[in-house]
């Protein structure tokens, strides 16, 4: 690991609060968005644009003086912006910078905190406020003055310094337009006070990024040189002596460490370094040897079990090896509607082809009772209740495999903090997570041992297991 890394997730995990990141175009990159250049293609062919290989804000600039309305240009964006769906894995890009984000965020609540998670980018995408929902307030131009009075109130603030994609009218698209922005707006004033606050780690960060770099450079300017310095992730050494070339010039030089390393690699670093679990842990369960028997017996298998059990686990670790009619249930409050279709979907192929179903079984038992009363035919209605019968599996972790999931948890601990896990706090843990029928979801273990594994940093293993205990009465 790089020099200076090691310091950096110390500091981070100790005091989170220190920092504010900073986002590039590779990270809109990295979570499955179209990079400038293929929107730039994208736009052009669209409107017939000859030159195809310029950057985005040229192509735009082109469009526009050729008369090709604005708010049509920022909805095609938003259209291939649409196209990509967002990867639900937290095990990729996206789910484990939400995992740390997330994580600071549950620190600053437990400590009851002032201090919030401060964002900036110039990526137009909303993605964040996506996935944090209420916890995060998404700032540009237009709502600068209608939201500054809920910003207090917001654990995540995202600042977005050339618009969003929700309001086309507050999307900086050209040079030109970049040219005009006035730093004597109160988003400005409110972004370069915070920055004046917070350490950076600038994230996703290229050359080909000016326009978030020349904003970095200019919000550090007159700033003390210290030992704490910020950090700007880069892919290759290129890049790195580039931007230490223009950090340089602009009277920066020692402002921050210029580290080469893969942006993923370091997430999952500063991820670790907090006591989060980034690894994809597996042990052999009972439930994937009838699976894969079911599934040769009969060609379709239906797995119901309790929440947290690690059902999206399961489906994620057998997905190439499952028939291609397939579908995992999770909650999902919000797009319940889309997931029920699917359902009904899957389940009117259920007496032609070979399915797999993946489920928590309260959310199971209440779509197919649904889907049961739209059924007339009695003998049809009979012949699905045999089939379900004939395919569905109980997903359920015994102590025995509960126990050998928690060993492999606690080989990813950080050497300080192993020894610590005695017998003692190993059954307190496996006494908490354990549901009736001697059942233990392997999901709920996981969460439970993080958040054992995180306090481990600010808590005498005492006090936890304390804490274990008056939760287990």
């Amino acid at each position: 690991m790089e020099k200076g890394i090691d310091d950096l997730l110390k500091d981070f995990a100790l005091r989170p609060e220190e920092f504010m990141f900073f986002l590039g175009a590779g990270f809109s990159k990295e979570i499955g968005l179209p990079s400038g250049q293929e929107l730039a293609e994208s736009l052009a062919k669209k409107y017939g644009e000859e030159k195809t290989q310029g950057a985005l804000d040229d192509v735009i600039a082109s469009l526009l003086k050729k008369g090709v309305d604005r708010k049509k240009i920022c909805e095609a964006i938003k259209e291939e912006f649409n196209k990509s769906e967002l990867p639900r894995n937290e095990y990729n890009f996206l789910g484990i910078f939400f995992r740390i984000i997330n994580q600071v965020v549950q620190k600053l609540e437990r400590e009851n905190s002032p201090h919030q998670v401060i964002i900036a980018t110039t990526n137009w995408d909303e993605t964040l406020t996506k996935i944090f929902g209420r916890k995060v307030l998404s700032v540009y131009s237009r709502n600068q003055v209608s939201k500054s009075r809920e910003m207090a109130s917001r654990r995540i603030i995202v600042y977005h310094l050339h618009g969003s994609i929700e309001d086309c009218n507050s999307m900086i698209l050209t040079k030109e337009e970049k040219s005009k922005v006035s730093g004597d707006t109160v988003m400005w004033q409110s972004f370069t006070a915070d920055v004046n606050k917070h350490r950076v780690i600038f994230i996703g960060c290229s050359t080909a990024d000016e326009d978030i770099l020349g904003i970095y450079m200019k919000s550090r300017k007159g700033a003390t040189i210290n030992e704490k310095k910020d950090y700007i992730i880069v892919n290759d050494e290129g890049s790195r002596r580039r931007i230490e070339d223009m950090l340089a010039k602009n009277g920066l030089d020692g402002i921050a460490n210029v580290v080469v390393m893969d942006s993923f690699e370091f997430l999952k670093e500063l991820a670790k370094s907090m006591g989060l679990v980034i690894e994809r842990l597996k042990v052999e369960l009972d439930t994937e040897k009838k699976m894969m028997e079911k599934l040769k017996e009969k060609g379709s298998v239906i797995i119901v079990g309790s929440r947290l059990s690690g059902l999206t686990t399961l489906y994620q670790n057998y997905f190439i090896e499952l028939p291609e009619q397939k579908l995992c249930l999770e909650y999902d409050e919000y797009g319940e509607e889309k997931q029920k279709k699917s359902f009904i979907d899957l389940m009117d192929n259920l007496e032609k082809e070979k399915i797999v179903l993946i489920a928590p079984e309260y959310l199971y038992e209440k779509y197919l009772e649904e889907y049961k009363s739209r059924i007339k035919d009695k003998d049809r209605l009979k012949n699905v209740d045999k089939l379900v019968k004939e395919i569905t599996i109980k997903h359920m972790v015994s102590r025995e495999e509960a126990e050998k999931y928690l060993e492999e948890l606690i080989k990813t601990v950080h050497e300080d903090y192993k020894d610590k896990f005695d017998n003692e706090l190993k059954n307190k843990i496996l006494d908490l997570v354990k549901q009736e029928e001697e059942n233990y979801p392997l999901k709920l273990l996981r969460d439970v041992f993080q958040d054992v594994n995180v306090r481990m940093r600010y808590e005498s293993k005492e006090d936890i297991k304390r804490t274990l205990d008056e939760k287990i009465t």
